[in-house]
């Protein structure tokens, strides 16, 4: 649930998922209208991926370069061009400075390419072979952009969080062959994604009150100074993923904005309360050893490789005695000298 104020609810009201809006302020494109690059120009110059192409869920497929959605020029040129060159500034700089830098910054930046995404296919034919069957609507997805739309107008006006924050967000050092390396994988049904460019990877939950980095915050700090496996980072984003869909209890957010001051307020309300109780619903091995394959697949690993049911679950994170496992580059394990 998210509680908005009435000029950001009409922003994203007057949206059609089409190309005569400007995505991120509402207002109708004069003659001119530029475009935003989900993926800009310096991550697709930095990981060649100009005519890599990307999937959606109808089997529509589109290069890098292609992925835009309309954007007016003064959104473009101004808070969003200053966005992204304090990003491309911290991914040179490297993954400390992603950790300690603003993580509003971050979590914008993320949520922009999330809702770029579900923007551009939300314009889409639900089955290319059929025009008549109309466009991919999903009336809970919208809900949920809905909300993430109001957060995104912290890009071109300041934003002040209170009480908490909507996001979970992990930054890793990975093992990698190129800094040109590139991987994203999003689950937009529950505004998560996973991005690794070069030897940085970023996982987040957008919509979570923070919950799932509460959890997992003890834990993932045991690989702080070490590299972790792309094999691990593919299950670090199963677990986001599974903990979403457990979490017990709806995100709820006061998102206000206009009025006498520019500045946007959002209240996080903490998602437990006052509980110290496990925060999410009942355990699913087997939704989360299908998920572990979605995730795994790439690796060759099949579904009896991972679930032993009814609980025993592949891990390439934990040891036995629920120490942390380190790989090296190669997938071998490391000893752990801290026990």
């Amino acid at each position: 649930m998210c509680i908005v104020g009435m000029e950001t609810i009409d922003i994203f009201n007057r949206q059609r998922f089409g190309s005569e809006e400007c995505f991120l302020c509402g207002y109708a494109l004069d003659d001119s209208p530029s475009k935003e690059h989900i993926f800009p120009k310096w991550l697709q110059e930095r990981c060649q991926l100009r005519d890599q192409r990307l999937t959606f869920d109808n089997g529509t497929s589109v290069p890098y370069r292609q992925l835009t959605i309309p954007c007016c020029s003064d959104c473009n040129n101004g808070p969003l061009s200053a966005l992204e060159n304090r990003i491309k500034l911290r991914f040179k700089s490297g993954a400390e400075e992603l950790r300690t830098g603003s993580r509003v910054d971050l979590f914008l930046w993320l949520s922009k390419i999330l809702y770029g995404l579900q923007f551009k296919e939300l314009s889409l034919s639900k089955d290319r072979s059929n025009p008549e069957a109309g466009m991919m609507n999903v009336s809970e997805q919208v809900e949920r952009l809905e909300n993430l739309h109001g957060f995104l107008q912290g890009i071109r006006e300041p934003v002040r969080f209170e009480a908490g924050r909507p996001w979970s967000i992990f930054v890793f050092d990975c093992h990698s062959e190129s800094e040109n390396d590139f991987d994203f994988v999003d689950d937009p049904l529950y505004l998560g994604l996973t991005i690794r460019i070069g030897s940085i990877a970023v996982v987040a939950s957008l919509f979570d009150n923070g919950i799932v980095e509460e959890y997992f915050d003890a834990f993932f700090r045991k690989f702080d100074g070490t590299k972790i496996h792309p094999i691990q980072l593919s299950e670090i984003s199963a677990l986001f993923a599974y903990h979403s869909r457990l979490l017990s209890r709806s995100p709820k957010f006061i998102t206000i904005s206009g009025g006498d001051t520019p500045e946007t307020l959002v209240v996080s309300p903490p998602l437990r309360g006052y509980s110290t109780e496990y925060p999410f619903g009942n355990r699913d091995p087997e939704m989360k050893a299908n998920l572990l394959y979605y995730y795994w697949r790439r690796y060759g690993l099949a579904m009896q490789d991972i679930w032993l049911p009814p609980d025993s679950i592949l891990t390439f994170l934990q040891n036995d005695d629920d120490t942390p496992k380190y790989l090296a580059a190669d997938g071998s394990e490391i000893p752990n000298t801290s026990v």
